[in-house]
């Protein structure tokens, strides 16, 4: 509702992957009207505030720098991330080593399971 005030938001989503997703690599134009990720923005008001994005990476054992989930450590992979995003973000994929021409319907996203490496942000 509009101008309603609150602490926290509540939510949850639940995404499987069909082929080639590139976390936030496509993305030249950085604002967040824009298509900026693969996967899922969560955002709120008029104009849009940025609450949280659920990213889809191309597969977890990606070395492909730009379609890959981004790494904590990972100077390349932080500058990828909008800087309205900040660290407001989570990102898996649900092929483990390469991507195929079918839904993952054995993993689905953003639930933290079936990681082969995970950090604070990204699986």
């Amino acid at each position: 509702p509009v101008n309603t005030t609150y602490s926290h938001v509540c939510g949850y989503a639940r995404g499987y992957q069909y082929r080639s997703m590139d976390a936030f690599w496509q993305s030249p134009i950085r604002t967040i009207v824009d298509a900026y990720v693969d996967g899922l923005s969560i955002t709120h008001g008029n104009p849009r505030k940025h609450l949280w994005t659920l990213a889809v990476g191309t597969y977890e054992l990606n070395t492909h720098l730009e379609a890959r989930c981004p790494l904590d450590l990972d100077t390349y992979d932080i500058r990828r991330i909008p800087e309205f995003v900040g660290n407001n973000y989570y990102c898996e994929a649900g092929y483990s080593s390469v991507y195929e021409d079918r839904i993952a319907w054995e993993d689905p996203l953003w639930d933290g399971q079936q990681c082969v490496s995970s950090t604070a942000q990204s699986c």
